[in-house]
């Protein structure tokens, strides 16, 4: 995958990125609530060298040598045993050996003692104590019998431990920190996850991700008492109407005269003949001359004309006349044509004539409209895509794949058709108000009108 391609789906999937960073941040809440508080005091303890026998300069010299030894001591049983026994709190010299820790400042005679413990005050306590003992120590080995040393080393603790105000450990901020970031590449993760193993289309990011085609269309779900063949379909009239006006988009303007709709997969094959036949009546509604053309015989005819009233197997044949076979509907603007009277078992001629039939009942009509497949009859997409000036594939939503699609649109661009767009259908009435259309790709109301 590309960058944009990334991008696009973390994009898709930003609900789901939130959701793991949240519950990250949550984690690392609990994590810092269930942890141990610790508090860190610190003392510095400064160290100074005197000789009768050298200069200033030789004594700070001297000095700087000595002092980078010190913080080793500091964990010695020595400085630690004195200690334990002035707390008076069981604590050992091994526990407080994990407890305490010192450090020489690069290029000074500070020897600077850390503490910690679970309050302020004991940290302060222990951090001041183990000092006083480092400098005892400190100057028994300098200046105690049996030292070689000419100077006299004399460690002073000029900065005692205060309390300290807050704990260092745990560190809410930078727990919160690592929290977010590890829950934001976490959820990216999971989303490049969930994507390669869920390939349904469920948006408009989805489709464009998929086929590179654009979503042009979409159909709400239908309840079962919509579905009789009789009655008409209650028009979202927003969604037909952008349907048109990105159609027009696409065709400069200009309506097709032929359209072949095509389905990506059985579950869109249904409910795409309903999608048909609604926006074939806004169409007629519109005052423009629509007819709905049956391509397969197995299927409903449209808008529940009679199975087997002569239709476009009679006329290819020239058992009847177009007049007879075009079926008004409603106030008259709108028609359908069904399959014929013997649609199963067309003749030979049928086949060749047919795309020069359609081509001749389409100058009759400002819109003729197919749904047509690889396997329908009497006509199918081959047949259809060789007279259509454009195609529409629909798809399902939450049962389309993405691979059913690129093979939808490959079909059609090996027969040199290439695609209007695509048309969703089934669309939950919770998800179509929160899908949009791609962004580039949104309609300004000037263009509404026009349509």
């Amino acid at each position: 995958m590309e960058l944009r391609e990334y991008l696009l789906l973390f994009r898709r999937r930003l609900l789901l990125i939130v959701f793991v960073t949240f519950l990250a941040v949550d984690a690392a809440v609990l994590v810092s609530w269930g942890m141990p508080r610790v508090y860190e005091a610190r003392a510095d303890l400064f160290v100074k060298a005197e000789s009768s026998n050298s200069s200033a300069y030789e004594d700070s010299q001297f000095t700087m040598q000595r002092v980078k030894n010190y913080p080793d001591l500091v964990r010695s049983p020595q400085v630690l045993a004195p200690v334990a026994k002035q707390l008076g709190n069981g604590a050992t010299v091994s526990d407080l050996a994990r407890r305490v820790s010192a450090v020489n400042p690069k290029d000074t005679v500070y020897v600077r003692i850390t503490a910690a413990a679970p309050t302020a005050k004991e940290s302060s306590t222990m951090a001041n104590l183990v000092a006083e003992s480092l400098a005892e120590q400190i100057r028994l080995l300098e200046d105690g019998e049996g030292s070689r040393t000419a100077a006299t080393v004399d460690p002073q603790i000029t900065v005692p431990a205060a309390p300290p105000a807050s704990p260092a450990s745990p560190n809410i901020i930078t727990n919160l920190i690592v929290g977010v970031l590890s829950g934001i590449a976490l959820g990216m993760i999971t989303a490049i996850v969930r994507d390669r193993r869920a390939t349904k289309l469920h948006s408009a990011e989805d489709v464009e991700a998929a086929s590179g085609i654009e979503l042009v269309g979409r159909m709400p779900l239908r309840g079962k008492a919509q579905r009789i063949p009789n009655q008409p379909e209650a028009i979202p009239e927003a969604e037909f109407r952008s349907l048109l006006t990105r159609v027009l988009l696409r065709t400069g303007g200009q309506l097709p005269r032929i359209v072949v709709a095509t389905s990506a997969c059985r579950q869109s094959e249904a409910s795409g003949q309903m999608m048909i036949e609604a926006w074939a009546r806004f169409l007629a509604d519109t005052g423009r001359r629509i007819c709905v053309l049956q391509a397969d015989s197995s299927r409903d005819t449209p808008f529940g004309r009679p199975a087997h009233a002569p239709g476009l197997t009679d006329l290819v044949t020239g058992t009847c006349t177009r007049e007879e076979v075009i079926q008004r509907v409603a106030d008259g603007s709108l028609c359908a044509v069904t399959a014929g009277s013997n649609p199963n078992h067309p003749p030979a001629e049928t086949l060749q004539k047919a795309g020069t039939v359609v081509k001749e009942l389409a100058d009759d009509f400002d819109l003729l409209i197919a749904q047509a497949s690889y396997g329908s009859s009497p006509l199918n997409t081959e047949m259809m895509a060789a007279v259509s000036q454009g195609a529409l594939i629909l798809v399902s939503y939450g049962a389309t794949t993405d691979a059913e699609l690129d093979l939808a649109v490959m079909e059609l661009r090996a027969l040199g058709t290439e695609p209007l767009g695509v048309v969703m259908v089934d669309v939950p009435e919770r998800v179509l108000k929160d899908m949009i259309y791609p962004r580039r790709n949104r309609i300004e109301a000037s263009a509404r009108d026009q349509a």
